[in-house]
């Protein structure tokens, strides 16, 4: 029994060291790991840094890009407004100065026609004015004609 007991003594000796090799091994292997994956995280996160750098300065490029070509736009814009604004405004005045044009013609034309109605109805004016002196006269002499000698020459007419 002695036999077996060291034996088995020795087996657990044997198991204990065993033991102890494979959690020093384990914990060396851990620490391989642990290392590892902390080289790794700083590669993978320095990576990441510069990748996010770079869209960062990408992204600022194409912004000073989009406000660039916003002013770019803006500054010709304004100009086509201001532009147009001229040509409005000129054309406005052209359009003034014309329809200028055709009122005076037209106010020519008013005051040469009154003054041809003017004409004629002062014409008409003294030729009917000359006719009633006609008439007037006629009846003068008519009435001159029916007064009895050295009657009244004031009054009413016999008939």
């Amino acid at each position: 029994m002695r036999h077996q007991m060291e034996s088995l003594m020795q087996a657990i000796a044997a198991s204990s060291h065993e033991r102890l090799d494979a959690v020093a091994n384990s914990k060396a292997q851990t620490a391989r790991m642990l290392q590892s994956f902390g080289r790794e995280r700083m590669a993978s996160s320095r990576e990441m840094n510069a990748t996010l750098a770079a869209d960062c300065a990408g992204r600022s490029a194409a912004v000073g890009r989009l406000l660039d070509d916003a002013g770019t736009a803006r500054a010709a814009f304004a100009k086509s407004l201001h532009h147009m604004a001229r040509v409005q405004r000129s054309e406005l005045l052209k359009d003034c100065r014309l329809r200028g044009r055709e009122v005076a013609k037209m106010v020519d034309g008013f005051q040469a026609a009154r003054s041809e109605m003017a004409e004629e109805l002062h014409g008409s004016l003294a030729a009917s004015t000359q006719m009633i002196k006609s008439y007037v006269s006629g009846l003068l002499v008519w009435r001159e004609g029916l007064r009895p000698a050295g009657g009244p020459r004031r009054g009413k007419l016999k008939s």
